[in-house]
C-alpha cells in the first residue's frame, strides 16, 4: 500500500484498479456524449458551455471559466461563437456595469435542450443492451457515482 502524492492518504492497489476501470468506462461513455453534441451542430465544448450557461440562467465568462477550470481565452472563444450563432446573449451585469453576463437565447436553450436529449437516449439505449441485474447494480450504484462527480467538481483537469 502507497500513500497518495497530493494528500498523504494511504492507496489501495484495488482503489487505483477500480479509478482506472472508472475512467476507461467513463472517457467511452464521454466520447459518446460528445457525438451526440456534433449531432447537434456543436463541439462537444460548445455544447458543454451551452449547457451551464442555460442551467445557470446567466453567468459570467470569468467565473464560468473559475468555477470549472477552464482557459479563460479558450471559454471567450467559445462564447463568441455561441454569440454568432445566437445561442447566447451578452448583457450588461446590472450588479457590476463593467461585467458583462451570458444568457442563453431561446433558439439555445432549444438546442441544450435537443442535445440533453439526445445525451439521454444514447445511455437509454445503452441501458436497453443491459441485464436487468446489471441496470438494477447501477440503480443502486448512482447515488456513490453522484458523490464521485460532486468530489471530482473543482479540479482542473491536465
Amino acid at each position: 500500500m502507497s500513500n497518495h502524492a497530493a494528500t498523504g492518504v494511504p492507496v489501495r492497489p484495488s482503489d487505483v484498479e477500480l479509478a482506472a476501470r472508472l475512467a476507461r468506462a467513463i472517457g467511452t461513455m464521454q466520447r459518446r456524449m460528445d457525438l451526440a453534441a456534433r449531432g447537434v451542430g456543436l463541439t462537444p465544448t460548445q455544447g458543454w458551455i451551452l449547457a451551464v450557461i442555460v442551467r445557470s440562467g446567466g453567468v459570467r465568462v470569468g467565473d464560468l471559466s473559475a468555477a470549472h477550470g477552464l482557459n479563460p481565452t479558450m471559454v471567450s472563444r467559445v462564447v463568441t461563437k455561441l454569440e454568432a450563432a445566437q445561442l447566447i446573449d451578452r448583457l450588461v451585469d446590472e450588479s457590476d456595469r463593467r461585467s458583462v453576463r451570458l444568457r442563453a437565447t431561446a433558439r439555445g436553450v432549444a438546442l441544450a435542450e435537443e442535445l440533453r436529449r439526445e445525451r439521454a437516449t444514447t445511455l437509454l439505449e445503452a441501458l436497453q443492451n443491459l441485464e436487468p441485474g446489471q441496470r438494477a447494480a447501477l440503480s443502486e450504484a448512482l447515488p456513490a457515482f453522484e458523490a464521485l462527480a460532486a468530489a471530482t467538481r473543482g479540479r482542473s483537469v491536465a
